[in-house]
């Protein structure tokens, strides 16, 4: 397969890219986008800022930049706050906006495209503050022509719930699709009803944040996908049986970060599948189990340490541990974080926790947690005072001390970005309200 910006500037321009509202944008549509918008980001310094919600815009985005020299930064949404604290001058911004009003440009001169420019992504850190991962185009191109190799024969148009503003999005609803020859939609779906009668024979690219919350209506996810992945935090194991039940076939979830690309997949048909390493992906545990990974994804090629412990196997595949770098202490104990969400996990009363370190509360220990139907019965009959309370002591036959949580918050639903990802800096917030309690 031929580069990203190698596609864009050579394939025929009926080839259709991407579908919105029954209609195709074809290559020839985002070349001449991409032409339209040249002088602007011409006139922009050494970096161009992306943030539009259209698929075909950010690749005529990006092919322009490329023409014009200029390194792309992806910043993941763009509030204000957020672009002046990521560097973001507001000449730069790209967003959907600007493609009303622009005027005719010259094709030809996107032929000499940089054909390997420098993509900002940004994550965020363990602090909560924005992180810049740098990363080359044809780092992603190697991932993408690997993903084909895999699952290319099964793959079909992609129909989407995730944005392409983040790394997993880009790759799996843009390059990786114009690389391979196949339409995908240019705006995620925001409700599963969005997506209803247009799974038949696609490839879903989806998330944890919505393959737990599947509609009970069956019936709207007929004809079923041919392929479905899912990434950005594991899947737990009963949505993972769930989608087996409405899909007729399991998730396909990939293991991995900005950082690293893709590490691993499996496919959870049992308890505890054991995650493949990615085709070229070399991953070795060090002394203390940390997961040690070389691969053609990364900007330098490794090693690089990442925060999973694993348990592997001699075949190469590997489980997953509690993650090494969500060990906090608590009143001078080590607690894993991941431990206190699993024991949590359990009680009847909890359909969801997240558990974390409070810097505001010199160091204790939070809960933020979604309730289950019994349990939302509960917190109506007692108040939060009560369960909070009752869900200690319920708790407190499986953690320690240190490890049950002092202060609670209760919502509707666990806040997360566009990946599925739980924000630190969000669920560090709701402790500032007066709504929770310290039995």
């Amino acid at each position: 397969m031929n580069g990203l910006i190698q596609t864009l500037i050579q394939t025929d321009a009926a080839r259709p890219l991407f579908q919105r509202d029954g209609e195709v944008v074809t290559a020839g549509d985002v070349r001449r986008l991409a032409a339209a918008l040249l002088p602007r980001v011409q006139a922009t310094r050494d970096t161009v800022f992306l943030s539009v919600a259209s698929a075909a815009h950010l690749t005529a985005s990006l092919l322009a930049a490329a023409a014009a020299g200029r390194m792309i930064a992806m910043p993941a949404h763009a509030q204000p706050e957020y672009l002046a604290e990521i560097g973001c001058p507001p000449e730069a911004l790209i967003t959907d906006d600007l493609f009303g009003g622009l005027l005719d440009g010259d094709v030809a001169a996107l032929a000499d495209a940089v054909t390997d420019p420098v993509i900002d992504f940004f994550t965020s850190g363990s602090s909560g503050a924005p992180k810049r991962v740098r990363k080359n185009l044809s780092r992603l191109e190697v991932e993408a022509r690997a993903l084909d190799n895999l699952w290319g024969a099964e793959a079909g148009p992609v129909i989407s719930t995730v944005s392409h503003q983040h790394f997993y999005g880009f790759l799996f609803r843009v390059v990786w699709p114009i690389m391979s020859g196949r339409v995908s939609d240019d705006a995620p779906a925001v409700y599963w009803e969005n997506l209803e009668g247009r799974f038949g024979g696609g490839t879903l690219v989806s998330s944890p944040a919505h393959l737990t919350r599947l509609s009970p209506r069956v019936e709207m996810y007929q004809p079923t996908p041919g392929l479905i992945f899912s990434s950005g935090q594991l899947l737990p194991t009963d949505a993972a049986a769930e989608c087996v039940t409405v899909f007729g076939r399991p998730a396909t979830e990939v293991l991995g970060s900005t950082e690293t690309g893709g590490l691993a997949w499996r496919r959870q048909t049992a308890p505890d599948a054991l995650w493949t390493p990615f085709p070229d992906v070399s991953i070795t545990a060090d002394e203390t189990q940390a997961l040690i990974v070389r691969s053609p994804y990364l900007q330098d090629d490794g090693p690089e340490r990442t925060g999973d412990v694993i348990d592997q196997q001699p075949d190469g595949r590997f489980r997953l541990k509690p993650r090494g770098d969500r060990i906090v202490k608590i009143d001078g104990k080590r607690v894993s974080l991941a431990r206190v969400e699993d024991m949590l996990g359990r009680l009847p009363e909890i359909a969801a926790v997240a558990a974390l370190s409070l810097s505001d509360h010199k160091g204790a220990l939070g809960a933020v947690v979604e309730l289950t139907l019994a349990g939302q019965a509960v917190l109506a009959e007692e108040g939060t005072f009560r369960l909070s309370r009752r869900l200690r002591a319920a708790v407190s036959p499986l953690l320690e001390s240190a490890e049950r949580p002092k202060y609670w918050r209760f919502v509707d639903r666990i806040e997360t970005n566009s990946q599925g990802k739980r924000i630190l800096s969000t669920l560090s917030a709701l402790f500032g309200a007066p709504q929770g309690s310290r039995p």
